[in-house]
């Protein structure tokens, strides 16, 4: 709409001008080298007009001259990167259809054709991508090395080359081109979880720990899972601080994997352990008597008794005592208060506190086992037979275990696989899993119940000056 009436405005002016001209068209005279020229105004306008064209027109004409190698050699290069991206299309027709030979050369070709560094990084990239959707993981792994070298797309072949290790299952290989791409990029989720689940999986747990930082900032994980795994790496870095005797070290890790899942037994056990050694004794009682509350465990005990070691039978019965009633009702309450007075040699409290347990139809190997020691301290030796026998079709006991292995022992990995935080608290799902005991790593208080070596038997470890029956002492 305002076009047309600019336009129609420009017209009426102009027929304006002309008629003017016409009505009164003056004169013009113009004298130069000896010569007059006279002329009418309308005229003049006219010529220079005429003239003002021409010289635009030979100004263009010698232009165009000066320009047309340039435009000649333009026109040569957007052909062939017409004809260089032809070729990567017919390229990735080739690949798609199984034609290695055909895809691999067409792919090749496609990349001679690309000139400028911009072209030839567009040339990288589907040289890289072609040749792998073909199958030739040499060429493919050429390219992308050749890619390296090009700031701008080294992260991209770092991913490039970091598929192809894993594919061929280099898990150093994958490793540095994961480390190389974490650099560049902190933001990559897929290099922030591969570095991590490598340093979980070899035990590097500074490294896994480091990388729980950067994928908390880029979100890697879910809120609960980059807690759980930064509550494992806690843990396995506090056991190895209490292994190599660094407790001030280990305790702070070991509190704050703790405070982060109150419930996660490990955390829990190292961070009393190692409060006991530090002089941290209240401390840990409150994260023990939290722990219990909501999770009772054979290993929150032991971890109990350390908090005050070298307490005598009657001060450690009060103690257990104490940690219990936040969860009494619990079987693993009644069994630890039944040990307990076991210990103190009051055999009938200790066998009504299981008698819930016992007359169930099928108790456990260590409910059988702690009758049978029950049942000899009141001097039932038949009673304490039967008890044994049926100790042994009793269901197993529950211990940590991961993939056909079972321990009384958690690793933050699974020994027979490597998977980082497999191992669960529970009846292994086989009876044919293998057990294991490391006493380095557990110290076992008064009264606690430990596997032999063997993991078909229980011992009740009793006080020094308890004769007590033939299977205690």
């Amino acid at each position: 709409m305002w076009r047309m009436i600019r336009n129609l405005l420009f017209l009426f002016v102009l027929v304006i001008f002309i008629a003017w001209m016409i009505q009164d068209p003056g004169s013009v005279l113009v004298e130069w080298l000896g010569y007059e020229l006279h002329s009418s105004v309308f005229v003049a306008l006219a010529v220079m007009v005429l003239a003002a064209v021409l010289l635009l027109l030979l100004a263009r004409i010698v232009w165009a001259s000066f320009a047309l190698p340039g435009q000649m050699s333009a026109r040569r290069k957007s052909h062939r990167l017409q004809e260089g991206l032809g070729l990567f299309r017919d390229a990735m027709t080739a690949a798609a259809a199984s034609d290695k030979i055909r895809a691999v050369s067409l792919a090749r070709q496609g990349l001679e054709r690309m000139e400028s560094d911009r072209e030839r990084d567009i040339g990288l990239l589907l040289a890289t991508r072609v040749t792998r959707l073909a199958g030739d993981e040499n060429a493919s792994a050429s390219y992308a090395r050749e890619m390296l070298s090009r700031p701008s797309l080294e992260f991209l072949a770092s991913k490039s080359l970091f598929e192809q290790a894993a594919e061929r299952e280099d898990s150093l290989g994958a490793l540095e081109y994961a480390r190389r791409a974490l650099r560049l990029r902190g933001d990559a989720l897929w290099a922030c979880r591969a570095v991590f689940d490598h340093a979980a999986q070899h035990r590097q747990w500074r490294e896994a720990l480091e990388c729980l930082d950067t994928a908390r900032r880029v979100k890697a994980f879910s809120p609960e899972v980059e807690k759980r795994n930064r509550v494992v790496v806690l843990c396995a870095l506090a056991l190895q601080a209490e292994n190599d005797n660094h407790n001030e070290e280990g305790v702070s890790m070991a509190l704050e994997a703790a405070g982060l899942l109150p419930d996660f037994i490990p955390a829990v056990s190292v961070a009393a352990r190692l409060c006991a050694r530090t002089g941290r004794a209240r401390k840990g009682e409150r994260i023990v008597e939290a722990a219990w509350t909501s999770a009772p465990h054979p290993e929150l005990v032991d971890a109990w008794l350390l908090l005050h070691g070298g307490e005598t039978v009657e001060e450690n019965l009060k103690r257990i005592e104490r940690l219990v009633r936040h969860n009494r009702g619990h079987e693993e309450s009644r069994i630890a208060l039944a040990q307990a007075h076991l210990l103190a040699r009051e055999y009938s409290l200790a066998r009504s506190l299981l008698t819930p347990l016992s007359d169930t139809g099928a108790p456990s190997k260590r409910v059988c086992l702690l009758m049978s020691d029950i049942e000899s301290g009141l001097g039932n030796r038949d009673a304490r037979e039967d008890w044994l026998a049926r100790s042994r079709k009793a269901p197993a006991d529950a211990c940590w275990h991961c993939n056909g292995y079972a321990s009384n022992v958690w690793q933050p990995t699974c020994p027979t696989s490597g998977a980082f935080d497999m191992m669960r608290w529970g009846v292994p799902p086989s009876n044919h899993a293998t057990s294991r005991t490391d006493p380095a790593s557990q110290v076992a208080p008064k009264g606690d119940i430990l596997k032999d070596e063997s993991g078909d038997s229980s011992v009740i470890l009793s006080p020094p000056d308890d004769p007590g029956p033939a299977r205690m002492g």
